[in-house]
């Protein structure tokens, strides 16, 4: 009787798994990152159950990337859902990454820290701040389209596994690395 029901779960959760309308690469984890004057990284990473976690990197090539950390001062144009547009300001630290490549940030959720829920963030700009010293691009800031669209990122990775969860896969992290490493 147990061989009976254990055979009809598992034939039933089979059919259930391919009755579904989601494509079998669902879970499969997509990196999005674009570099600025050669030491800044940055990009998203997100699935089909996944909302986009954003990450900063400083390369060791940067005039900070002998630091051990680094005040990132981010400022994000929000859509709400009304339509409207707001910019928002933030302060995170980054620190030193393990594979002493430079400096990187935790996974961010812009959408919900920064732009508090709303529709989503548009861009980014981000200047970086040490011991009362900036690197801004003079002033100008490094700016990020957070556009999807494929001609905003230069770097693009497909997780290879499905990562049926909200944490960055370690494939997705080797990838990260070897920007940084570039």
């Amino acid at each position: 009787m147990k061989k009976l029901t254990l055979t009809i779960v598992l034939v039933l959760a089979s059919t259930l798994s391919f009755a579904s309308n989601y494509p079998e690469d669902y879970f499969n984890q997509v990196a999005r990152f674009n570099s600025s004057n050669d030491h800044v990284i940055f990009g998203s990473v997100s699935s089909g159950v996944m909302s986009p976690k954003y990450i900063i990197g400083y390369k060791n090539s940067g005039i900070f990337g002998d630091r051990d950390f680094v005040d990132v001062i981010m400022t994000v144009t929000c859509k709400e859902w009304d339509e409207s547009l707001h910019n928002v300001t933030r302060v995170v630290k980054i620190e030193r990454e393990w594979n002493n490549t430079g400096l990187m940030s935790a996974p961010l959720d812009l959408n919900y820290y920064v732009c508090n829920g709303g529709y989503g963030a548009l861009k980014i700009e981000i200047a970086f701040s040490s011991q009362g010293e900036w690197d801004s691009l003079y002033g100008a800031n490094y700016v990020f389209n957070l556009s999807h669209d494929s001609s905003n990122w230069t770097d693009i990775e497909k997780s290879k596994s499905s990562t049926p969860t909200s944490e960055i896969g370690s494939d997705i992290w080797d990838f990260i690395v070897n920007l940084m490493k570039k």
